[in-house]
């Protein structure tokens, strides 16, 4: 690739680039995909309609790069991973199941001086966390609290 190809190919990347979606977004966006969910299985009515409100989605950021930003959402007793990648349109939402079947949380601290890895409960699946964003308590304590629903100020991240 020439110089002037990797150039361009740069400055396109940057520009082409969305913002990151912010907590209330993502909170929004999961409550629209359960909307959607609950419209297809039962149809619309003014009771599904009425079913959830935003205040019933809890987010935590568990990681943030360049490039990504993920997610836990919790609603009701469901949790969600989300991958919000910037060079895609819209995030990505893997449906996880019960909330407590991640419980517990378990951080391994030992990947790289900035990011760990997250396994939760009997998954054999990790997931990546930043260290800065649990600068102030264990990453394991934080995630197992706000998916027990006990959440604490300090520990609640925002986007």
């Amino acid at each position: 690739m020439s110089v002037l190809a990797a150039v361009v190919d740069g400055i396109l990347d940057a520009v082409s680039q969305r913002a990151f979606r912010t907590e209330t977004q993502i909170r929004e966006f999961i409550r629209g995909h359960n909307a959607r969910q609950v419209e297809k299985r039962y149809g619309l009515t003014e009771k599904a309609k009425s079913a959830m409100q935003l205040d019933d989605v809890r987010a935590i950021r568990i990681f943030v790069s360049d490039q990504e930003q993920t997610w836990l959402v919790v609603v009701s007793r469901m949790a969600y991973y989300v991958r919000d990648d910037r060079r895609h349109e819209e995030p990505l939402i893997e449906t996880w199941g019960n909330v407590k079947s991640l419980l517990p949380a378990d951080a391994d601290e030992n990947w790289s001086t900035t990011v760990g890895v997250l396994h939760f409960g009997n998954r054999s699946r990790g997931r990546y966390y930043s260290k800065e964003l649990f600068s102030g308590e264990s990453a394991n304590v934080a995630v197992s609290r706000f998916l027990s629903g006990i959440e604490d100020e300090e520990t609640h991240q925002t986007g």
